[in-house]
C-alpha cells in the first residue's frame, strides 16, 4: 500500500486571548441557540507531543520561523511556519510520519530571508 502525503498550506494570524478565570466559565456565553450549532459538550483531552527543530546556529528562530513534527490530534504531522508582514504567518503542514518530507523540502527554509 503506497502513502501519499498531503500537504496543506494556509496563512495563519495568532492573537492570545486570557480567559478572566480558567475554572469560572459562566463568563462563556450559550452557543446552543446559534443556527448552526448542532450541540454544545464538555471540554476532553487531546494530548499532544511537538518537537521542535532548528539548525546548529538557531538561522530558523533568528528569522522567526519555526519546524516542529507534531504527534496526536487532528494536525499531525510535520509543520513549518514562515514569516508574513505584521502578525502573520504562512503554515505549510505536512501529513506524514518520520523524516522531513521533500514537500516541506528545505528550498523553503532556505529562502534568502531566512539566509544570513
Amino acid at each position: 500500500m503506497t502513502h501519499t502525503n498531503m500537504t496543506h498550506t494556509k496563512r495563519e494570524t495568532e492573537r492570545k486571548y486570557e480567559a478572566p478565570s480558567a475554572k469560572d466559565t459562566s463568563w462563556l456565553p450559550d452557543l446552543t441557540s446559534v443556527d448552526g450549532i448542532a450541540s454544545v459538550v464538555g471540554a476532553s483531552l487531546d494530548e499532544l507531543d511537538a518537537v521542535y527543530y532548528d539548525t546548529d546556529d538557531l538561522r530558523l528562530v533568528g528569522a522567526s520561523a519555526t519546524l516542529r513534527r507534531r504527534t496526536g490530534g487532528a494536525d499531525a504531522g510535520w509543520h513549518l511556519k514562515l514569516p508574513m508582514s505584521g502578525d502573520s504567518r504562512e503554515e505549510v503542514q505536512v501529513d506524514s510520519e518520520g523524516a522531513v518530507l521533500a514537500e516541506l523540502s528545505l528550498d523553503k527554509v532556505r529562502a534568502d530571508s531566512l539566509c544570513t
